[in-house]
């Protein structure tokens, strides 16, 4: 009891403190003017129990004494009187085999003040990591090398961003590989070509395919895990379709307008605001007797009579 592994406290049958060995004085602020009339004073302490969510309930010191007769483990705040807090587990045990008839529990004091700052710095960068993850626009996961094995980690904001919940997919291994378009499914099960793939994934809560964009790395030493990032890139590839659409209609567009010209029987020419023929048809190559290669990016005036071929320029500058 008087060694200096942990602070050992002895209790009496009213729940006073009527033995500590040197550790338990040190981390109570104990000096041998505070034992008097056979117990120790700890009115200089202000003591907080733990209770749910790491937050601190104030408990008078008789109420702290009490609460150390019981068998259990209890941890507490300690503010003393220069302003600087403690934290420490305590665990109660009842007498038993001691020899000290005045003591009926004795309990053992533990620091934890730098674990007990340590977790909570842990914590804060926790909640931290998950407020940046919430309001990212990227899903980031750990998978297994073989995708069909499932996921060992995922981003919390996957809920928003795919439309299923972390628990979904880390408690189902084929789960999210079910998702994805059947047509694309070979992608993400074969060795990549790149380090990214895109493909279309179901989103229930839509219930339509996503775009996604999946980067993934290999950590070096560790060829049995994956780790990416996946983006939603539903919009820009509904443009890309659309852009795609759009250029093959005006391709439509502009082969009829071309066999549409062809097939006319009168000469046509097209020239741009410098007068340099742009286009024509058959006919015209016919009407003026040129030949297509003579006729593209020459000048609009070599058809015209040579007086007005004169003058043109200064049409086209002052139209």
């Amino acid at each position: 009891f008087d060694c200096d592994l942990a602070g050992m406290i002895g209790l009496n049958e009213h729940s006073e403190l009527v033995f500590a060995n040197s550790s338990a004085r040190e981390l109570l602020w104990l000096p041998a003017q505070q034992f008097q009339a056979g117990k120790f004073n700890l009115h200089h302490l202000a003591f907080y129990q733990s209770v749910e969510n790491d937050t601190f309930v104030r408990v008078d010191p008789q109420g702290f004494l009490h609460a150390l007769t019981q068998n259990q483990l209890v941890r507490y705040r300690l503010d003393f009187p220069d302003g600087t807090q403690k934290v420490i587990d305590c665990r109660g045990r009842p007498r038993q085999t001691i020899d000290n008839p005045g003591v009926v529990a004795y309990c053992m004091l533990l620091d934890v003040s730098e674990q007990y700052q340590l977790q909570q710095a842990l914590a804060e960068m926790r909640l931290h990591m998950e407020n940046l993850l919430n309001f990212s626009p990227v899903v980031l996961y750990q998978s297994m090398g073989d995708l069909k094995k499932g996921f060992l980690y995922v981003s919390p904001n996957v809920a928003d961003i795919l439309g299923c919940t972390v628990a979904q997919i880390l408690s189902e291994p084929m789960f999210f590989l079910n998702q994805v378009h059947p047509e694309d499914q070979l992608l993400l099960t074969e060795e990549w070509a790149d380090d990214y793939q895109e493909y279309r994934f179901w989103s229930h809560a839509q219930q339509s395919y996503l775009w996604l964009k999946d980067i993934r790395r290999t950590q070096l030493g560790d060829a049995n895990s994956l780790y990416g990032a996946i983006t939603n890139i539903s919009a820009r590839k509904s443009a890309e379709l659309e852009q795609d659409r759009l250029s093959r209609a005006l391709a439509r567009q502009q082969k009829h307008l071309s066999e549409t010209l062809q097939a006319m029987t009168d000469g046509v020419v097209t020239t741009n605001a410098q007068g340099e023929i742009l286009s024509f048809n058959t006919a015209a190559c016919q009407l003026f007797g040129y030949t297509p290669e003579q006729l593209l990016g020459a000048p609009i005036e070599m058809l015209m009579p040579e007086a007005d071929a004169r003058q043109h320029q200064h049409y086209l500058s002052s139209y």
